[in-house]
Protein backbone atom coordinates (compact mmCIF):
# COMPACT_ATOMS: atom_id res chain seq x y z
CA UNK A 1 0.00 0.00 0.00
CA UNK A 2 1.48 3.34 -0.96
CA UNK A 3 2.25 5.77 1.71
CA UNK A 4 0.17 9.17 1.54
CA UNK A 5 1.55 11.80 -0.05
CA UNK A 6 3.18 14.48 2.44
CA UNK A 7 2.02 18.55 1.83
CA UNK A 8 5.43 20.14 2.06
CA UNK A 9 3.59 23.06 1.30
CA UNK A 10 0.42 23.97 0.34
CA UNK A 11 1.88 24.13 -3.17
CA UNK A 12 4.28 21.76 -2.92
CA UNK A 13 3.65 17.47 -2.24
CA UNK A 14 5.77 14.57 -1.72
CA UNK A 15 4.93 11.53 -3.40
CA UNK A 16 6.49 7.68 -2.58
CA UNK A 17 5.35 5.16 -5.55
CA UNK A 18 5.98 1.88 -4.49
CA UNK A 19 7.84 -0.92 -6.69
CA UNK A 20 9.45 -4.24 -6.81
CA UNK A 21 12.72 -4.63 -8.91
CA UNK A 22 12.82 -8.11 -10.59
CA UNK A 23 16.38 -9.96 -9.96
CA UNK A 24 17.38 -11.99 -13.15
CA UNK A 25 16.65 -15.21 -10.55
CA UNK A 26 13.35 -14.47 -9.91
CA UNK A 27 13.45 -13.01 -6.61
CA UNK A 28 11.47 -9.15 -6.30
CA UNK A 29 12.83 -6.62 -4.11
CA UNK A 30 10.14 -4.02 -2.39
CA UNK A 31 11.40 -0.32 -3.29
CA UNK A 32 10.10 2.53 -3.61
CA UNK A 33 11.15 6.29 -4.67
CA UNK A 34 10.23 9.89 -3.63
CA UNK A 35 8.73 12.12 -6.68
CA UNK A 36 7.60 16.42 -6.03
CA UNK A 37 4.95 17.30 -7.60
CA UNK A 38 4.71 21.88 -7.73
CA UNK A 39 1.51 23.10 -8.38
CA UNK A 40 1.49 26.48 -9.80
CA UNK A 41 0.76 28.08 -13.27
CA UNK A 42 3.81 25.86 -14.78
CA UNK A 43 3.36 22.36 -13.30
CA UNK A 44 6.54 20.90 -12.77
CA UNK A 45 7.04 17.13 -11.56
CA UNK A 46 10.73 16.43 -9.57
CA UNK A 47 11.50 12.84 -10.41
CA UNK A 48 8.77 10.44 -12.62
CA UNK A 49 9.66 7.29 -10.46
CA UNK A 50 9.19 4.03 -12.48
CA UNK A 51 6.78 3.44 -15.65
CA UNK A 52 4.43 1.45 -13.58
CA UNK A 53 4.25 4.36 -11.10
CA UNK A 54 3.09 6.81 -13.13
CA UNK A 55 -0.74 6.40 -12.66
CA UNK A 56 0.08 6.58 -8.89
CA UNK A 57 1.76 10.08 -9.97
CA UNK A 58 -0.99 10.79 -12.46
CA UNK A 59 -3.90 10.54 -10.19
CA UNK A 60 -2.57 12.63 -7.70
CA UNK A 61 -2.09 15.29 -10.38
CA UNK A 62 -5.86 14.80 -11.28
CA UNK A 63 -6.58 14.69 -7.59
CA UNK A 64 -4.71 18.06 -7.07
CA UNK A 65 -7.41 19.64 -9.88
CA UNK A 66 -4.59 19.32 -12.69
CA UNK A 67 -4.61 17.34 -15.51
CA UNK A 68 -1.21 15.49 -16.32
CA UNK A 69 -1.31 17.74 -19.65
CA UNK A 70 -0.81 20.71 -17.65
CA UNK A 71 2.91 19.39 -16.52
CA UNK A 72 5.29 22.19 -18.14
CA UNK A 73 8.82 20.84 -16.09
CA UNK A 74 10.22 17.28 -15.62
CA UNK A 75 13.57 17.79 -13.54
CA UNK A 76 15.63 14.63 -13.09
CA UNK A 77 17.59 14.64 -10.02
CA UNK A 78 19.65 11.96 -10.92
CA UNK A 79 19.77 8.79 -13.68
CA UNK A 80 19.22 6.25 -11.90
CA UNK A 81 16.22 4.08 -13.50
CA UNK A 82 13.70 4.90 -10.23
CA UNK A 83 14.28 8.42 -11.43
CA UNK A 84 13.66 8.47 -14.70
CA UNK A 85 11.32 5.85 -15.64
CA UNK A 86 8.35 7.47 -16.04
CA UNK A 87 10.29 10.25 -18.00
CA UNK A 88 8.74 8.55 -21.93
CA UNK A 89 5.26 8.53 -20.43
CA UNK A 90 5.49 12.25 -19.51
CA UNK A 91 6.99 12.94 -22.27
CA UNK A 92 4.08 10.95 -24.34
CA UNK A 93 1.18 13.10 -22.79
CA UNK A 94 2.36 16.04 -21.57
CA UNK A 95 5.48 16.75 -23.45
CA UNK A 96 7.14 18.75 -20.97
CA UNK A 97 10.70 20.67 -20.59
CA UNK A 98 13.54 17.95 -19.17
CA UNK A 99 15.88 19.08 -16.83
CA UNK A 100 19.12 16.83 -15.75
CA UNK A 101 22.57 17.82 -14.62
CA UNK A 102 25.00 16.97 -17.45
CA UNK A 103 26.73 14.37 -15.86
CA UNK A 104 23.18 12.33 -15.88
CA UNK A 105 22.11 13.01 -19.81
CA UNK A 106 24.22 10.70 -21.28
CA UNK A 107 21.87 7.60 -19.25
CA UNK A 108 18.48 9.67 -19.56
CA UNK A 109 18.81 9.80 -22.97
CA UNK A 110 20.61 6.48 -23.81
CA UNK A 111 18.33 3.67 -21.36
CA UNK A 112 21.16 0.97 -22.88
CA UNK A 113 24.27 3.02 -21.64
CA UNK A 114 22.80 3.56 -18.15
CA UNK A 115 22.02 -0.43 -17.86
CA UNK A 116 25.63 -0.84 -19.13
CA UNK A 117 27.51 0.62 -16.46
CA UNK A 118 24.65 0.34 -13.51
CA UNK A 119 22.90 -3.05 -14.27
CA UNK A 120 20.35 -2.97 -11.77
CA UNK A 121 17.77 -6.11 -12.04
CA UNK A 122 15.81 -6.04 -14.75
CA UNK A 123 15.25 -1.82 -13.76
CA UNK A 124 15.86 -1.16 -18.03
CA UNK A 125 12.01 -2.93 -17.96
CA UNK A 126 10.49 -0.47 -15.79
CA UNK A 127 11.58 2.50 -18.30
CA UNK A 128 9.13 4.05 -20.33
CA UNK A 129 11.93 5.17 -22.78
CA UNK A 130 14.80 7.39 -23.21
CA UNK A 131 14.03 11.40 -23.87
CA UNK A 132 16.05 14.49 -24.64
CA UNK A 133 16.98 16.95 -22.45
CA UNK A 134 16.33 20.35 -22.56
CA UNK A 135 18.01 21.95 -20.48
CA UNK A 136 20.91 21.34 -18.24
CA UNK A 137 21.25 21.93 -14.44
CA UNK A 138 24.49 22.93 -12.84
CA UNK A 139 25.60 22.99 -9.33
CA UNK A 140 23.33 25.66 -7.86
CA UNK A 141 20.62 26.10 -11.22
CA UNK A 142 17.67 24.69 -9.22
CA UNK A 143 16.50 26.78 -6.80
CA UNK A 144 17.42 29.53 -9.59
CA UNK A 145 15.32 27.62 -11.97
CA UNK A 146 12.07 26.96 -9.70
CA UNK A 147 12.50 30.63 -8.44
CA UNK A 148 11.84 31.70 -11.98
CA UNK A 149 9.06 29.50 -12.52
CA UNK A 150 7.27 29.42 -9.01
CA UNK A 151 8.39 32.86 -7.56
CA UNK A 152 5.69 32.60 -4.84
CA UNK A 153 5.70 29.03 -3.93
CA UNK A 154 9.86 28.59 -3.38
CA UNK A 155 9.84 31.44 -1.36
CA UNK A 156 7.73 29.77 1.26
CA UNK A 157 9.45 26.47 0.52
CA UNK A 158 13.11 27.31 0.71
Amino acid sequence: MPKDPEFITPNVHALWPEFEIELPGGGKIPRFVTSYIIEGERPAVIDTAVEPAVPFIFDFIEGSGLRPEDVDIVINTHCHFDHIGGNGVFQDRANPRFYAHPAARPCIEDIALQMSVRPVGKMNEMCSGPVGIDEEINEGDLREILRRLHPFIIRMSL
